[in-house]
């Protein structure tokens, strides 16, 4: 039978590499004014939204229980992650209205960037977390 504990580990790392790019291209259409780097991002966020519901999931059913250090560690790491995924979701509800009606709606790019920033930081968090239970308590 195959295990499925490793699972979470290889998922994770989507929805942060595609929230973090979102990010990069939602700042870089600031920059250039440029309508389909805005689109970009949107579609970026969404995928990045999903791929962290689905990581949310795994970390659920397919990781092991921890005790004692790696148990409080664990519960930060899934209140960030659970924090960052909001983030994206909320985002991705906004990146719709500006999809559907790509018009200077200010007030929508602003909401829709500060979402982004937050769930960056909440991903970082998120990652430092789950890093100190894999690397400094269950290895050392």
């Amino acid at each position: 039978m195959m295990n499925l504990v490793h699972l979470h580990p290889m998922l994770v790392h989507f929805p942060i590499a595609l929230a973090l790019v979102a990010l990069l291209f939602n700042l870089a259409a600031y920059y250039f004014k440029q309508e389909w780097l805005n689109k970009a991002a949107i579609a970026l966020t969404v995928c990045a939204a999903l791929g962290a519901l689905i990581s949310i999931l795994s970390g659920i059913f397919f990781t092991k229980p921890v005790a004692g250090l790696a148990a409080s560690l664990k519960e930060e790491h899934v209140t960030y992650a659970l924090a960052s995924t909001l983030f994206l979701v909320l985002s991705s509800f906004i990146g719709g209205k500006l999809f559907l009606k790509p018009s200077r709606q200010t007030k929508l790019h602003y909401a829709f960037t500060a979402l982004l920033l937050l769930a960056a930081g909440c991903i970082a968090l998120t990652g430092m977390k789950g890093g100190s239970i894999v690397y400094d308590v269950w290895l050392f």
